[in-house]
Protein backbone atom coordinates (compact mmCIF):
# COMPACT_ATOMS: atom_id res chain seq x y z
CA UNK A 1 0.00 0.00 0.00
CA UNK A 2 1.56 3.27 -1.13
CA UNK A 3 1.37 5.80 1.68
CA UNK A 4 2.63 9.36 1.97
CA UNK A 5 1.98 11.81 4.80
CA UNK A 6 0.62 14.37 2.30
CA UNK A 7 -0.96 12.32 -0.47
CA UNK A 8 -2.35 9.62 1.80
CA UNK A 9 -3.07 6.08 0.64
CA UNK A 10 -2.62 5.41 -3.08
CA UNK A 11 -2.12 9.09 -3.95
CA UNK A 12 -5.69 9.76 -2.86
CA UNK A 13 -5.11 13.48 -2.33
CA UNK A 14 -2.67 14.31 -5.11
CA UNK A 15 -4.93 14.49 -8.16
CA UNK A 16 -5.04 18.23 -8.46
CA UNK A 17 -1.50 19.11 -7.32
CA UNK A 18 0.36 16.27 -9.13
CA UNK A 19 3.30 16.30 -6.71
CA UNK A 20 4.17 12.60 -6.96
CA UNK A 21 5.79 10.78 -9.85
CA UNK A 22 3.23 7.98 -9.46
CA UNK A 23 0.43 10.47 -10.10
CA UNK A 24 2.09 11.89 -13.19
CA UNK A 25 2.70 8.44 -14.63
CA UNK A 26 -1.01 7.73 -14.21
CA UNK A 27 -1.80 11.00 -16.00
CA UNK A 28 0.30 9.83 -18.94
CA UNK A 29 -1.94 6.76 -19.22
CA UNK A 30 -5.06 8.92 -19.42
CA UNK A 31 -3.58 11.35 -21.94
CA UNK A 32 -2.17 8.70 -24.26
CA UNK A 33 -4.82 5.96 -24.09
CA UNK A 34 -7.93 8.09 -23.32
CA UNK A 35 -9.87 5.27 -21.62
CA UNK A 36 -13.68 5.38 -21.71
CA UNK A 37 -13.81 4.00 -18.14
CA UNK A 38 -11.35 4.05 -15.24
CA UNK A 39 -11.53 1.47 -12.44
CA UNK A 40 -9.63 2.21 -9.20
CA UNK A 41 -9.38 -0.79 -6.87
CA UNK A 42 -8.73 0.18 -3.26
CA UNK A 43 -8.84 -1.44 0.16
CA UNK A 44 -10.70 -0.14 3.20
CA UNK A 45 -10.83 -1.08 6.87
CA UNK A 46 -11.55 -4.72 7.88
CA UNK A 47 -14.56 -4.24 10.17
CA UNK A 48 -17.31 -2.78 7.96
CA UNK A 49 -18.88 -3.94 4.72
CA UNK A 50 -16.84 -6.40 2.65
CA UNK A 51 -16.92 -4.31 -0.51
CA UNK A 52 -18.12 -0.91 -1.75
CA UNK A 53 -19.20 -0.32 -5.36
CA UNK A 54 -20.83 2.76 -6.97
CA UNK A 55 -23.16 4.62 -6.99
CA UNK A 56 -21.69 7.09 -4.53
CA UNK A 57 -23.50 8.93 -1.81
CA UNK A 58 -24.27 12.66 -1.99
CA UNK A 59 -22.94 15.30 -2.26
CA UNK A 60 -21.28 15.35 -5.64
CA UNK A 61 -19.39 18.10 -7.47
CA UNK A 62 -21.94 19.85 -9.75
CA UNK A 63 -19.19 20.22 -12.40
CA UNK A 64 -19.26 16.47 -13.01
CA UNK A 65 -21.32 15.64 -16.10
CA UNK A 66 -24.59 13.84 -15.38
CA UNK A 67 -23.73 11.11 -17.91
CA UNK A 68 -20.67 10.27 -15.84
CA UNK A 69 -22.72 10.05 -12.66
CA UNK A 70 -25.15 7.69 -14.35
CA UNK A 71 -22.34 5.71 -15.97
CA UNK A 72 -20.69 5.11 -12.61
CA UNK A 73 -23.96 3.95 -11.13
CA UNK A 74 -24.61 1.68 -14.13
CA UNK A 75 -21.28 -0.14 -13.86
CA UNK A 76 -21.44 -0.24 -10.06
CA UNK A 77 -24.85 -1.87 -10.09
CA UNK A 78 -23.65 -4.41 -12.67
CA UNK A 79 -20.87 -5.28 -10.25
CA UNK A 80 -23.27 -5.50 -7.31
CA UNK A 81 -25.62 -7.79 -9.28
CA UNK A 82 -22.77 -10.13 -10.25
CA UNK A 83 -21.47 -10.29 -6.68
CA UNK A 84 -24.95 -11.06 -5.38
CA UNK A 85 -25.47 -13.75 -8.02
CA UNK A 86 -22.30 -15.47 -6.77
CA UNK A 87 -23.51 -15.19 -3.17
CA UNK A 88 -20.68 -12.83 -2.30
CA UNK A 89 -22.17 -11.10 0.72
CA UNK A 90 -21.49 -7.80 2.43
CA UNK A 91 -21.56 -5.54 -0.66
CA UNK A 92 -22.70 -1.94 -0.08
CA UNK A 93 -23.35 0.94 -2.46
CA UNK A 94 -24.63 4.52 -2.17
CA UNK A 95 -22.79 4.90 1.13
CA UNK A 96 -19.40 5.85 2.63
CA UNK A 97 -17.81 7.52 -0.42
CA UNK A 98 -18.89 10.71 -2.21
CA UNK A 99 -17.86 12.70 -5.29
CA UNK A 100 -17.44 16.11 -3.72
CA UNK A 101 -13.67 16.55 -3.39
CA UNK A 102 -11.58 16.71 -6.57
CA UNK A 103 -8.67 14.99 -4.82
CA UNK A 104 -9.06 11.77 -6.80
CA UNK A 105 -11.46 12.83 -9.55
CA UNK A 106 -9.08 13.85 -12.37
CA UNK A 107 -10.67 11.42 -14.83
CA UNK A 108 -14.18 12.76 -14.15
CA UNK A 109 -13.05 16.14 -15.50
CA UNK A 110 -11.51 14.54 -18.59
CA UNK A 111 -14.28 12.31 -19.92
CA UNK A 112 -14.44 8.81 -18.42
CA UNK A 113 -16.43 7.77 -15.34
CA UNK A 114 -14.32 6.74 -12.38
CA UNK A 115 -15.33 3.43 -10.84
CA UNK A 116 -14.06 3.20 -7.28
CA UNK A 117 -14.28 -0.14 -5.52
CA UNK A 118 -13.14 -0.59 -1.93
CA UNK A 119 -12.60 -4.09 -0.54
CA UNK A 120 -12.17 -4.83 3.15
CA UNK A 121 -8.53 -5.53 4.01
CA UNK A 122 -6.97 -8.55 5.66
CA UNK A 123 -3.65 -8.74 7.51
CA UNK A 124 -1.67 -8.86 4.28
CA UNK A 125 -1.59 -12.61 3.56
CA UNK A 126 -2.94 -13.57 7.00
CA UNK A 127 -6.71 -13.86 7.58
CA UNK A 128 -8.50 -11.15 9.53
CA UNK A 129 -10.54 -12.65 12.39
CA UNK A 130 -13.28 -10.70 14.14
CA UNK A 131 -11.84 -9.59 17.50
CA UNK A 132 -15.20 -10.57 19.04
CA UNK A 133 -14.67 -14.15 17.89
CA UNK A 134 -14.39 -16.15 14.69
CA UNK A 135 -18.07 -17.14 14.98
CA UNK A 136 -19.24 -13.49 15.08
CA UNK A 137 -19.98 -12.13 11.57
CA UNK A 138 -17.94 -9.16 10.39
CA UNK A 139 -19.61 -5.88 9.47
CA UNK A 140 -23.17 -4.62 9.89
CA UNK A 141 -25.89 -7.26 10.04
CA UNK A 142 -28.98 -5.25 9.12
CA UNK A 143 -30.06 -5.75 5.49
CA UNK A 144 -30.97 -2.54 3.62
CA UNK A 145 -31.87 -1.58 0.06
CA UNK A 146 -28.22 -0.66 -0.57
CA UNK A 147 -26.83 -3.55 1.51
CA UNK A 148 -29.03 -6.53 0.68
CA UNK A 149 -26.86 -9.40 1.96
CA UNK A 150 -24.85 -8.90 5.18
CA UNK A 151 -21.66 -10.90 5.51
CA UNK A 152 -22.24 -13.98 7.66
CA UNK A 153 -18.72 -15.07 8.62
CA UNK A 154 -16.19 -13.89 11.18
CA UNK A 155 -13.08 -14.51 9.06
CA UNK A 156 -11.89 -12.58 6.00
CA UNK A 157 -9.02 -13.88 3.85
CA UNK A 158 -6.74 -12.68 1.08
CA UNK A 159 -8.46 -15.18 -1.21
CA UNK A 160 -11.80 -13.47 -0.49
CA UNK A 161 -10.32 -10.12 -1.54
CA UNK A 162 -9.10 -11.59 -4.82
CA UNK A 163 -12.41 -13.37 -5.53
CA UNK A 164 -14.54 -10.27 -4.89
CA UNK A 165 -12.20 -8.15 -6.98
CA UNK A 166 -12.22 -10.53 -9.95
CA UNK A 167 -16.01 -10.73 -9.98
CA UNK A 168 -16.31 -6.94 -9.92
CA UNK A 169 -13.71 -6.43 -12.65
CA UNK A 170 -15.27 -8.92 -15.06
CA UNK A 171 -18.77 -7.58 -14.38
CA UNK A 172 -17.60 -4.07 -15.23
CA UNK A 173 -15.80 -5.23 -18.38
CA UNK A 174 -18.86 -7.20 -19.48
CA UNK A 175 -21.15 -4.19 -19.05
CA UNK A 176 -18.86 -1.95 -21.10
CA UNK A 177 -18.13 -4.57 -23.79
CA UNK A 178 -21.79 -5.41 -24.36
CA UNK A 179 -22.71 -1.73 -24.67
CA UNK A 180 -19.48 -0.42 -26.18
CA UNK A 181 -21.21 1.80 -28.74
CA UNK A 182 -23.19 3.57 -26.01
CA UNK A 183 -20.06 4.11 -23.92
CA UNK A 184 -18.16 5.53 -26.89
CA UNK A 185 -21.06 7.82 -27.78
CA UNK A 186 -21.38 9.03 -24.19
CA UNK A 187 -17.64 9.75 -24.10
CA UNK A 188 -18.19 11.95 -27.16
CA UNK A 189 -21.30 13.60 -25.69
CA UNK A 190 -19.49 14.57 -22.49
CA UNK A 191 -16.68 16.29 -24.41
CA UNK A 192 -19.13 17.90 -26.83
CA UNK A 193 -21.07 19.45 -23.96
CA UNK A 194 -17.93 20.66 -22.23
CA UNK A 195 -16.45 22.30 -25.34
CA UNK A 196 -19.83 23.94 -26.03
CA UNK A 197 -19.83 25.69 -22.65
CA UNK A 198 -21.82 28.94 -22.88
CA UNK A 199 -21.39 30.40 -19.41
CA UNK A 200 -18.61 32.13 -17.52
CA UNK A 201 -15.84 31.65 -16.63
CA UNK A 202 -14.57 31.00 -20.13
CA UNK A 203 -10.89 31.33 -19.21
CA UNK A 204 -8.54 32.50 -16.48
CA UNK A 205 -5.82 35.03 -17.27
CA UNK A 206 -2.50 34.79 -15.41
CA UNK A 207 -0.80 38.18 -15.60
CA UNK A 208 2.90 38.35 -16.42
CA UNK A 209 3.37 40.84 -13.56
CA UNK A 210 3.64 38.64 -10.47
CA UNK A 211 5.20 39.19 -7.05
CA UNK A 212 6.67 35.70 -7.07
CA UNK A 213 7.69 34.66 -10.61
CA UNK A 214 8.79 31.19 -9.51
CA UNK A 215 5.42 30.48 -7.86
CA UNK A 216 3.78 31.64 -11.09
CA UNK A 217 5.94 29.23 -13.08
CA UNK A 218 5.00 26.40 -10.71
CA UNK A 219 1.30 27.21 -11.18
CA UNK A 220 1.58 27.24 -14.97
CA UNK A 221 3.59 24.01 -14.96
CA UNK A 222 0.89 22.44 -12.80
CA UNK A 223 -1.81 23.55 -15.24
CA UNK A 224 0.24 22.24 -18.15
CA UNK A 225 0.59 18.90 -16.41
CA UNK A 226 -3.17 18.43 -16.43
CA UNK A 227 -3.70 19.64 -20.00
CA UNK A 228 -4.75 17.09 -22.61
CA UNK A 229 -3.77 19.06 -25.73
CA UNK A 230 -3.33 22.52 -27.26
CA UNK A 231 -5.63 24.07 -29.86
CA UNK A 232 -3.66 26.29 -32.23
CA UNK A 233 -5.31 28.92 -34.39
CA UNK A 234 -6.07 32.65 -34.16
CA UNK A 235 -8.50 33.71 -36.83
CA UNK A 236 -8.04 31.24 -39.73
CA UNK A 237 -11.42 29.53 -39.36
CA UNK A 238 -14.02 30.08 -42.09
CA UNK A 239 -16.59 31.40 -39.59
CA UNK A 240 -14.16 33.53 -37.54
CA UNK A 241 -13.85 37.31 -38.15
CA UNK A 242 -11.28 38.10 -35.43
CA UNK A 243 -8.69 39.13 -38.02
CA UNK A 244 -11.07 41.64 -39.59
CA UNK A 245 -12.50 42.93 -36.29
CA UNK A 246 -9.31 43.03 -34.22
CA UNK A 247 -6.49 42.80 -36.74
CA UNK A 248 -5.04 39.93 -34.70
CA UNK A 249 -3.95 36.63 -36.15
CA UNK A 250 -1.05 34.36 -36.97
CA UNK A 251 -0.69 32.40 -40.22
CA UNK A 252 -1.72 28.88 -39.37
CA UNK A 253 1.40 27.02 -40.50
CA UNK A 254 3.61 29.52 -38.66
CA UNK A 255 1.49 29.21 -35.51
CA UNK A 256 1.65 25.42 -35.64
CA UNK A 257 5.42 25.34 -36.23
CA UNK A 258 6.15 27.74 -33.36
CA UNK A 259 3.82 25.92 -30.96
CA UNK A 260 5.32 22.57 -31.95
CA UNK A 261 8.81 23.92 -31.26
CA UNK A 262 7.73 24.93 -27.74
CA UNK A 263 6.00 21.57 -27.30
CA UNK A 264 9.13 19.68 -28.33
CA UNK A 265 11.29 21.68 -25.93
CA UNK A 266 8.80 21.00 -23.14
CA UNK A 267 8.92 17.32 -24.04
CA UNK A 268 12.72 17.37 -23.97
CA UNK A 269 12.79 18.95 -20.50
CA UNK A 270 9.94 17.02 -18.88
CA UNK A 271 9.55 13.81 -20.87
CA UNK A 272 5.88 14.65 -21.40
CA UNK A 273 4.43 14.99 -24.89
CA UNK A 274 1.49 17.41 -25.35
CA UNK A 275 -0.53 16.88 -28.57
CA UNK A 276 -1.23 19.88 -30.82
CA UNK A 277 -4.51 20.37 -32.69
CA UNK A 278 -4.37 22.78 -35.62
CA UNK A 279 -7.75 24.52 -35.49
CA UNK A 280 -8.92 26.43 -38.56
CA UNK A 281 -7.96 27.01 -42.18
CA UNK A 282 -8.06 23.36 -43.27
CA UNK A 283 -9.85 23.20 -46.62
CA UNK A 284 -8.33 20.16 -48.32
CA UNK A 285 -6.15 17.12 -47.88
CA UNK A 286 -3.13 19.23 -48.83
CA UNK A 287 -3.83 21.71 -46.02
CA UNK A 288 -4.33 18.83 -43.59
CA UNK A 289 -1.03 17.18 -44.52
CA UNK A 290 0.86 20.48 -44.25
CA UNK A 291 -0.58 20.98 -40.75
CA UNK A 292 0.71 17.54 -39.72
CA UNK A 293 4.17 18.19 -41.18
CA UNK A 294 4.18 21.52 -39.29
CA UNK A 295 3.94 19.57 -36.04
CA UNK A 296 0.22 18.99 -35.46
CA UNK A 297 -1.03 15.68 -34.12
CA UNK A 298 -4.64 16.35 -35.14
CA UNK A 299 -6.73 18.98 -36.91
CA UNK A 300 -10.10 20.65 -36.50
CA UNK A 301 -12.30 20.28 -39.59
CA UNK A 302 -15.27 22.54 -38.88
CA UNK A 303 -16.27 23.66 -42.38
CA UNK A 304 -15.53 20.26 -43.94
CA UNK A 305 -17.61 18.37 -41.39
CA UNK A 306 -20.36 21.00 -41.67
CA UNK A 307 -20.70 20.08 -45.36
CA UNK A 308 -21.45 16.44 -44.55
CA UNK A 309 -24.95 15.11 -45.16
CA UNK A 310 -25.16 14.06 -41.50
CA UNK A 311 -24.24 17.51 -40.13
CA UNK A 312 -27.07 19.22 -38.17
CA UNK A 313 -26.37 22.64 -39.75
CA UNK A 314 -27.85 21.54 -43.10
CA UNK A 315 -25.15 23.23 -45.15
CA UNK A 316 -24.32 26.08 -42.76
CA UNK A 317 -21.36 26.48 -40.45
CA UNK A 318 -20.91 28.89 -37.57
CA UNK A 319 -18.08 27.13 -35.84
CA UNK A 320 -16.73 28.11 -32.42
CA UNK A 321 -16.06 31.76 -33.26
CA UNK A 322 -16.16 34.20 -30.34
CA UNK A 323 -19.67 35.33 -29.33
CA UNK A 324 -20.07 38.77 -27.77
CA UNK A 325 -23.19 40.91 -27.21
CA UNK A 326 -21.45 44.12 -28.36
CA UNK A 327 -18.53 42.95 -30.52
CA UNK A 328 -19.10 39.54 -32.11
CA UNK A 329 -16.13 38.01 -33.90
CA UNK A 330 -17.78 35.25 -35.86
CA UNK A 331 -20.43 34.76 -38.51
CA UNK A 332 -22.47 32.05 -40.17
CA UNK A 333 -21.20 30.84 -43.53
CA UNK A 334 -22.81 28.60 -46.11
CA UNK A 335 -20.71 25.58 -47.02
CA UNK A 336 -23.43 23.55 -48.74
CA UNK A 337 -24.11 19.83 -48.40
CA UNK A 338 -21.48 17.97 -50.39
CA UNK A 339 -21.13 14.30 -49.40
CA UNK A 340 -21.52 11.78 -46.62
CA UNK A 341 -19.10 11.94 -43.72
CA UNK A 342 -17.72 8.55 -44.74
CA UNK A 343 -16.94 9.82 -48.25
CA UNK A 344 -15.35 13.02 -46.95
CA UNK A 345 -13.02 11.02 -44.72
CA UNK A 346 -12.45 7.76 -46.55
CA UNK A 347 -13.74 8.17 -50.12
CA UNK A 348 -13.92 6.90 -52.72
CA UNK A 349 -14.17 10.21 -54.56
CA UNK A 350 -14.06 11.56 -58.10
CA UNK A 351 -13.12 15.09 -57.01
CA UNK A 352 -9.61 16.23 -57.85
CA UNK A 353 -9.35 19.23 -55.50
CA UNK A 354 -8.50 17.29 -52.35
CA UNK A 355 -11.72 18.06 -50.48
CA UNK A 356 -12.77 14.41 -50.13
CA UNK A 357 -11.05 11.21 -48.94
CA UNK A 358 -8.91 13.13 -46.46
CA UNK A 359 -7.60 10.01 -44.75
CA UNK A 360 -6.50 8.69 -48.13
CA UNK A 361 -4.59 11.94 -48.68
CA UNK A 362 -2.77 11.46 -45.37
CA UNK A 363 -1.86 7.87 -46.20
CA UNK A 364 -0.55 8.81 -49.65
CA UNK A 365 1.45 11.79 -48.35
CA UNK A 366 2.98 9.61 -45.63
CA UNK A 367 4.01 7.04 -48.22
CA UNK A 368 5.57 9.65 -50.50
CA UNK A 369 7.48 11.13 -47.55
CA UNK A 370 8.61 7.72 -46.30
CA UNK A 371 6.74 8.06 -43.00
CA UNK A 372 5.06 5.14 -41.23
CA UNK A 373 3.58 7.25 -38.40
CA UNK A 374 2.34 10.80 -37.84
CA UNK A 375 5.39 11.42 -35.64
CA UNK A 376 7.63 10.49 -38.57
CA UNK A 377 5.60 12.68 -40.93
CA UNK A 378 6.23 15.62 -38.58
CA UNK A 379 9.94 15.22 -39.34
CA UNK A 380 9.49 15.73 -43.09
CA UNK A 381 11.15 18.82 -44.54
CA UNK A 382 8.86 21.75 -45.29
CA UNK A 383 9.78 24.57 -47.67
CA UNK A 384 8.05 27.84 -48.57
CA UNK A 385 7.14 27.65 -52.27
CA UNK A 386 4.34 30.04 -53.30
CA UNK A 387 4.39 28.71 -56.87
CA UNK A 388 3.95 25.05 -55.93
CA UNK A 389 0.18 25.15 -56.63
CA UNK A 390 0.46 27.09 -59.90
CA UNK A 391 3.70 25.85 -61.49
CA UNK A 392 2.86 24.05 -64.73
CA UNK A 393 -0.88 24.43 -64.10
CA UNK A 394 -1.73 26.95 -66.85
CA UNK A 395 -4.31 24.65 -68.45
CA UNK A 396 -5.99 24.01 -65.11
CA UNK A 397 -6.19 27.72 -64.38
CA UNK A 398 -7.43 28.51 -67.89
CA UNK A 399 -10.17 25.95 -67.44
CA UNK A 400 -10.86 27.16 -63.89
CA UNK A 401 -10.28 23.65 -62.60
Amino acid sequence: DLYHHYTGHDDNRDWFMFTQQETRLALDIHRELKPQVTHDMHQMGPNGARMFVPPYRDPHDPNIHSLLLQGQARIGMAMAAALTAENKRGVVYGQQYDLWAPARQYMLYHGPPRILTEIASARLADPYVNPAGADVPLGPQEARINFPMPYNQGVWRLGDIVDYGLTAVYAGLTEVARNRTTWMENYYRVHRDWTGRDEAPYAFVVSAEQRDPYATWELLELLHTGVAGILVGVGPGAACTSREVLGIGVPQVTATIETAAARDEYHRRTGRYVPIITDGGIRSGGDLCKALVSGADAVMLGSIFASAEEAPGKGYHWGMATPHPALPRGTRVRVGVRATLDRLLFGPTDRTDGTENLVGAIHTAMGMCGAETIRELQQAEMIVAPAIKTEGKQLQMAGQV
